[in-house]
């Protein structure tokens, strides 16, 4: 079962294969086809380090970064209604989608590196 912290449910919705490392895209890229080619599949939301996270160079003995990706899935858990427990990739999908504007984006995620490959999916 995929395990992915809330934010990465906006990062899969925008995913471009774009990332840190070619190490880093290639794991991701994986991780966003088994949740495209398996809309009906479980996984696992928690609050720590996810399957996303295994390839991140911030994730050096834990995420370096912490203090700013709490705040995007504390953002994301009000945003979205997002449970910390097992769900279906299409509901949470269908949740992330309820983001349609460049606005409501860039507050939950609008200081994040990637930002710019989300908002062109808005414009």
């Amino acid at each position: 079962m995929i395990k992915l912290r809330p934010h990465h449910i906006l990062c899969a919705r925008f995913y471009k294969s774009v990332g840190y490392s070619k190490e880093f895209v290639s794991d991701m890229d994986k991780v966003v086809a088994e949740l495209k080619n398996n809309p009906n599949q479980f996984v696992d939301i928690v609050l720590s380090e996810d399957d996303i996270c295994r390839s991140c160079p911030n994730n050096v003995n834990g995420c370096i970064t912490a203090e700013k990706v709490n705040k995007y899935d504390s953002l994301i858990i009000k945003k979205l209604g997002i449970e910390i427990k097992k769900a279906k990739w299409k509901d949470l999908h269908k949740a992330a989608c309820k983001i349609k504007t460049i606005n409501e984006l860039s507050e939950i995620c609008g200081d994040c590196e990637w930002f710019y490959i989300c908002k062109q999916e808005l414009e």
